[in-house]
Parts: structure tokens; sequence; C-alpha cells
């Protein structure tokens, strides 16, 4: 469990940051802004292993490996997350990976725990990003071209995302979008492929899955299938049965914004079928990049996302403020 102060004991990260304040605040992670004293800027994320969950998993498996003592088995963890974390480092030159500049691991000194803190980029999210701007569909486009292209890199280094949501996708000043947040701890929920959330064997694609998912959203009024069509409201027993019909695999229309081609590239690519869905993110990322080519410049300007959507979507809940003057888009 982290506590609200426990970053500062770190203080001067990496002999010269100093934190500013809070950006991100989760239950298993915290992110909060850093700065120097020449006034650079930084992004540290901090977090604890283990979680409740591996203490759960733990005391489940101690049954059958008697003898793998509690630290040994938590230690094992962090080692498997260190060799993510530098992978990640490793095949960060992309541009469309967001950079994962350094990170060091603290063992605690009283307990059995680790914090591990890590060095990123100071970047706007895309859930931010759309809160306070209009977004075209050259916009959108372009994101699911990077997406992908980022996708494609981790595949071909065997790491799967399992956590892509908009809050996990930042933007660079230039427009060039980048892939962050790589399922470090726990799987995210948030745009779950039927596979994952009922158990069964999965493979690289439920990545391409969420990134439909989010091109779906971006494409229909920031709302997901199955729910009501903006501008209605949306209640509690609205976004119950969307999520079930989802899950269990029921046939998506597509987003209202698009009833051609692109229609027909985010439906395949949400596909609940992992067989009939998009094998490789190159192959969604080729059909994208032909998309673009294809359509006319007047088309590509057109403004997708308003401001005036945001604030109705805000009004009925698809989009929730959080406290830390950051924008969560939840999973509506």
């Amino acid at each position: 469990m982290l506590t609200l102060d426990k970053i500062y004991k770190y203080e001067p990260l990496w002999g010269k940051w100093n934190v500013e304040n809070t950006l991100g605040d989760g239950n298993l992670s915290k992110v909060y802004k850093m700065k120097t004293k020449q006034n650079e800027i930084s992004v540290v994320k901090i977090f604890t292993i283990p979680t409740k969950v591996h203490h759960d998993e733990f005391y489940s498996n101690r049954q059958f490996d008697k003898e793998k003592n509690e630290k040994q088995y938590f230690y094992e963890i962090v080692e498997k997350v260190k060799e993510k974390i530098e992978t990640i480092i490793d095949i960060e030159k992309s541009d469309n990976i967001l950079n994962f500049d350094k990170y060091f691991i603290k063992e605690h000194i009283n307990s059995i725990g680790w914090d591990i803190l890590i060095k990123m980029d100071y970047l706007k999210s895309l859930g931010n990003y759309i809160s306070e701007n209009n977004f075209t569909l050259r916009e959108i486009i372009k994101m699911g071209i990077d997406i992908s292209n980022a996708l494609e890199l981790c595949h071909k280094n065997k790491i799967i995302h399992k956590n892509l949501k908009e809050n996990n996708i930042f933007i660079t000043d230039n427009g060039t979008f980048k892939l962050s947040d790589f399922n470090l701890l726990d799987d995210s929920i948030e745009y779950s492929c039927p596979e994952i959330m009922n158990g069964r064997p999965y493979k690289s694609n439920i990545d391409i899955y969420s990134l439909g998912l989010i091109l779906y959203k971006l494409m229909n009024f920031n709302r997901l299938p199955f729910v009501p069509d903006y501008p209605k409201k949306i209640n509690q027993d609205d976004l119950e049965k969307s999520q079930l019909k989802r899950l269990l695999g029921e046939k998506l229309i597509k987003p209202r914004n698009c009833e051609d081609d692109f229609g027909n590239i985010i439906i395949r690519a949400c596909e609940s079928d992992p067989e009939l869905r998009y094998q490789k993110a190159g192959e969604l990322k080729n059909d994208l990049i032909k998309l673009m080519n294809k359509y006319s410049k007047e088309k590509l300007d057109k403004i997708i996302i308003t401001n005036d959507i945001n604030k109705k979507n805000e009004l009925t809940g698809v989009i929730e403020k959080e406290n830390i003057n950051d924008i969560k888009i939840n999973q509506y």
C-alpha cells in the first residue's frame, strides 16, 4: 500500500529532481510531476511489490510449493518486473513508446517489500488532451497508426501490453502519439477482450482489441458499444448491460461517425473471436495508413470530438473529472 509521502524520502530523485505535485493516484501506483532547479520537468511513477494480489497468490500457491519462502517468492516477481522494464528501455528508441529514462529499486528495511521508481517523459495523456481540444479524423487515424506501430514493436519483443486505455496513450507537442504503462503490475479490466475476462487462453492480439475499442469510442461520440446513443443520458444499468453484451460476443455495429472503410477496420479490430480479429498490429497499421492516404484533406480535417461533446458527456457521467486536475475517460 502506497502512502502519500513515500516518494519524498527519495528526494532528490536521481540526484536533482524534486516532486512538485501528484498527476495520478491509482490503487497500485502513483505518478508525480518532478522539477529540477533548472526548471527541467519530468515524471516519476512509484509502485510497491508485493501487492495484495501477490500476497493472495503466494498463500494460494503455498500448498504446491512449500520450499519457497515469502521473500523469495516476492523477489522473483521483482526480478520479472525489472526484466520487463529493461526490455522496454531497450526498445524505447521508437518514436511511439514513451521514454523510460531511468529507474531504481529500493528494498524495504523493516518489512518484505520493494519500491520501484521509474522516470518518464512529461507529456499530456490522450484523455486529458481531448478534454481540452477538438480532435480531428486525421488525429484519430494517426493515433491508431502510431499506437499500432508501438504494439508491433512490443509484440516483436514478446511484450503484451494488457493495459491499453486512453490514459496510457500520450501526445507530444508535434502530434506524435506514444504508448506507456506496460502492465508492470496487474492486468487492467478496462477495454479488456472477452477471452481475458472469461479466463480463456489469449495471444498478443488482445492489445489490438483494446486499441480497436479506443478507436470505436472516439468515432462514436466518446461512447463504447451498446450504450444509448449520444446525447442520451446513461445509467448504471445501461453500463452493465452494454459490457455484458460486449463480453458475450454480441456483434458490434459500426461507430456512428464512420460508416465506411474505417468502420470496417474498427469492427475487425474489435472482433470478439480472436481468430477473426487482426492477428498482427502491423496489419492494422497498414490498413490505417492506406485509409489515411485514401481520404481527402477535407475529410481528414473534419472535427470528430468537440468540447461540446465532452461537456455533454461529462454531464451524463461519461467523463469523470478527478480531483488531481486530470481527466479520466471511463469505459462507458
